[in-house]
């Protein structure tokens, strides 16, 4: 698949963002082109095998054999190339599909990591990896209150740009609406409120945003899609 049609289907799957590698948003320019290109294409294939075996129990160790491989390969990009918050969200998905939450969480601690004009961002990050390694041992509860705590941080960031989310969501360019940086915090609002409300009900509050304030459709549709995707799988937000 060329990156051009990789990017029409991104808007509604971050974890393709993630596997497939921003070949032309984060391609670094310089004498180490060539190299951090290769660490970008193969850490990005690698981690799309895995993803596409890991269900299937003859290729598990294989499987694992490509995740190693990935991480190596991110971890000489982050510390080669540029856009290291690239790299470093590369490793947060590969290890969220290690079911190393517990690492991810001390990587967090670690790094400097601020991508979007949100306090809240970091923090986010750090609650999800808990509330993942909740799920994963079956504590619905605890996973429950991280992802509340998250809901906490984000909704006074949406109610104190309420007016310019609301400007941004009647854009009619669908593009134009991913290219603004208030959509990040749109897109993880309502994704956590889906994983508490449930996605029926999320839904239909998007509905009536669509009707009553004229959101667009394209853009609530690509919002809908995420609220069912493995939320084991850390995809960006």
């Amino acid at each position: 698949m060329e990156f051009k049609e990789i990017a029409t289907v991104m808007k509604h799957s971050t974890i393709l963002l993630l596997f497939a590698g921003c070949l032309c948003a984060c391609n670094p320019v310089g004498q180490n082109d060539t190299i951090c290109d290769k660490y970008n294409e193969r850490s990005a294939e690698l981690l799309y095998n895995f993803f596409m075996n890991d269900e299937d129990t003859l290729f598990l160790n294989a499987a694992l054999s490509c995740l190693d491989s990935a991480l190596s390969y991110i971890e000489d990009g982050t510390l080669t190339c540029r856009y290291k918050q690239m790299w470093q969200t590369r490793k947060l998905s590969a290890l969220s599909l290690k079911k190393a939450y517990s690492e991810g969480i001390e990587y967090l601690k670690q790094i400097d990591f601020n991508i979007v004009s949100a306090p809240y961002y970091k923090s986010t990050f750090l609650k999800r990896f808990h509330a993942m390694e909740c799920q994963y041992k079956g504590d619905t509860i605890c996973r429950n209150k991280h992802i509340k705590s998250i809901l906490d941080d984000i909704e006074p960031f949406i109610e104190e740009n309420r007016e310019k989310i609301d400007l941004m969501c009647e854009n009619e360019d669908e593009n134009a609406i991913y290219q603004n940086p208030l959509f990040f915090s749109v897109q993880q609002y309502y994704y956590y409120k889906s994983l508490i409300e449930g996605v029926d009900v999320v839904e239909k509050e998007l509905d009536l945003l669509e009707k009553n304030k004229n959101y667009n459709q394209g853009f609530l549709n690509g919002m809908k899609a995420t609220f069912r995707e493995d939320f084991l799988i850390f995809q960006g937000y």
